[in-house]
């Protein structure tokens, strides 16, 4: 079955049952709901980690993990990667 043929379908049986097709919206309207909160939670924890650890690369994507951005000042050391953190004086 085609994604036209299933559109079609659905299209159908909420002109023949309207009650359907306000089902449907609210259903759509709480996956939305819940989608949004559930990515929100896992940002903050993720937030949260790197606040404690002293390290940004689990939020960054594999493309730019790592390396420079080109914005900002070098960083002398990078936490877990091997480098020592400077001394204050």
């Amino acid at each position: 079955m085609t994604v036209a043929s299933v559109l079609s379908l659905l299209l159908a049986v909420f002109k023949a049952v309207p009650t359907i097709e306000i089902w449907w919206e609210r259903l759509v309207v709480e996956y939305v709901k819940i989608s949004k909160l559930k990515i929100a939670k896992e940002n903050k924890a993720a937030i949260i980690e790197a606040l404690k650890s002293d390290d940004q690369r689990g939020l960054e994507d594999e493309d730019h993990s790592g390396k420079p951005s080109g914005v900002g000042t070098f960083r002398p050391y990078i936490p877990g990667v091997g480098l020592r953190k400077p001394k204050e004086n």
